[in-house]
């Protein structure tokens, strides 16, 4: 289509009909609005429910080549790049640009964390949910984890817990944040922006919307963030500094702390991997800067079991443990995964390389795995970086890499799914494949 009809009841345009768009037009509408949505998908997942249930005109195709003033605003899905033509013509045109997220932040009532990092994001926002929820406090968590924000603004809650990723943080410009998290930033989603200066940049925007700024002093990226940050509070894995949370050792035993002030053996954590120890130094140093007392918090600490696909113990058997990190979908968190582990690791990887360097992965790989089973599309790209002396056994579907890892791994060692890669070569996302990692492992189907 060359343009779209103009319509002066039409003031809203919504660009994307995935979930964050459905409920970007039930909120508009709601509100008494006027809402059309377009999308470049001829059948969107969530077209018939929105003719079924919403008075919204659809536009389905290409982009328009032309942007009608009459739409005053327009809301884009997190999916949409921030530099797609139809965005920049609404912006000459002197349209307001901006997501989800800029919306929730208008409408909210409610104190606010938000929570953004290349990994680790999804535990934080729900172990934030879990420590901060008393009988006095209703916590809602939501966002890139979970329902989109907007519908979050039906529920009644004393706090929002928000996971924010890059993209929704492209279309934020007011959050006014109480707290912002950063947890970290490795190279990821580099097929959409220019360079990691530019995906840096998106990620530090939760900053300069926050009145306190949460941040990791052991990434050098995330550190340099304190210098727009209205007051800051740093997280590190070694020793911490006054005012800072960190961990110490104590004898034997390493022990959570702020400052000099012992708070909790780590030992009290029931998640595998030494990188969920320092996201419970971030999720306690989020909580002090709200106020909160840590005394309460640190008792519900030993019942937090953690997320699906993310470090999750699936079965251990024959002296051998079984470890699902689907989620992990980038270099970083499998970097991560790798290290917080004690035995040796029959590491199953591969999916969609999404333009990584793997080179990065290697040094890791020398270090914590035994041998590589890799499947999907980056297999070669991963192979070409493995260290020589490291064994490389390439499959074709997950029951194979199951079946492969299960004759190599020997007792006392673990198998490790830990992709480093999207999925969508061979799955709908990193749930469907964590699930077929699972259901390999209890079929228990063996043999090379």
């Amino acid at each position: 289509m060359s343009a779209l009809p103009d319509n002066k009841t039409v003031n809203n345009l919504v660009v994307g009909l995935g979930r964050t768009g459905f409920s970007v037009a039930r909120h508009l509408l709601a509100r008494g609005e006027s809402v059309s949505v377009v999308d470049s998908r001829s059948q969107p997942p969530l077209l018939e429910r929105l003719r079924a249930e919403l008075p919204a005109a659809v536009w389905l195709g290409d982009l328009p080549e032309a942007f009608s003033p009459e739409f005053q605003r327009v809301v884009v899905s997190p999916g949409v790049p921030g530099n797609t033509p139809l965005l920049a013509r609404a912006r000459e045109a002197g349209a307001e640009v901006l997501g989800d997220v800029e919306l929730f932040a208008r409408q909210v009532q409610a104190p606010v964390i938000g929570v953004t990092g290349s990994n680790g994001k999804s535990t934080v926002v729900s172990l934030l949910g879990h420590l901060a929820a008393d009988a006095d406090t209703r916590v809602v968590v939501g966002g890139n984890l979970g329902p989109p924000v907007l519908d979050l603004l039906e529920q009644k809650a004393d706090l929002f817990v928000l996971e924010l990723s890059s993209f929704q943080l492209e279309s934020t410009n007011d959050l006014n944040a109480d707290v912002g998290l950063v947890l970290n930033v490795v190279a990821d989603h580099l097929d959409r922006y220019s360079g990691m200066d530019d995906y840096v940049a998106a990620k530090a925007r939760l900053v300069a919307q926050s009145r306190v700024a949460v941040l990791n002093r052991d990434d050098q990226r995330v550190r340099a963030m304190a210098e727009n940050a209205e007051q800051c509070i740093f997280f590190t894995e070694r020793e911490p500094g006054p005012g800072e949370f960190g961990l110490r050792q104590v004898g034997q035993a390493e022990w959570f702390a702020r400052g000099d002030e012992l708070l909790a053996p780590i030992s009290q954590l029931p998640l595998a991997g030494r990188h969920n120890a320092l996201n419970v130094l971030a999720a306690l140093a989020c909580l002090e800067a709200m106020g909160r007392p840590l005394e309460p918090v640190l008792d519900r600490l030993p019942s937090f079991r953690g997320l699906a696909h993310r470090m999750q113990r699936v079965a251990s058997d024959d002296g051998i443990c079984w470890i699902n990190d689907s989620k992990a979908t980038n270099l970083g968190a499998t970097q991560a995964a790798l290290a917080g582990l004690q035995t040796p690791v029959i590491l199953i990887a591969g999916g969609q390389g999404k333009q990584q360097d793997f080179t990065e992965l290697a040094p890791t790989l020398r270090d914590s795995v035994r041998a590589l089973v890799l499947l999907g599309e980056a297999q070669e790209e991963i192979a070409a970086v493995v260290p020589s002396d490291l064994p490389i056994h390439r499959v074709g579907d997950m029951e194979a890499a199951v079946a492969c890892a299960r004759a190599l791994a020997q007792e006392g060692e673990t198998v490790l799914l830990s992709p480093a890669c999207a999925s969508f070569d061979q799955f709908a996302g990193f749930e469907e494949r964590g699930r077929a990692f699972i259901a390999a492992v209890q079929a228990g189907e063996g043999g090379p």
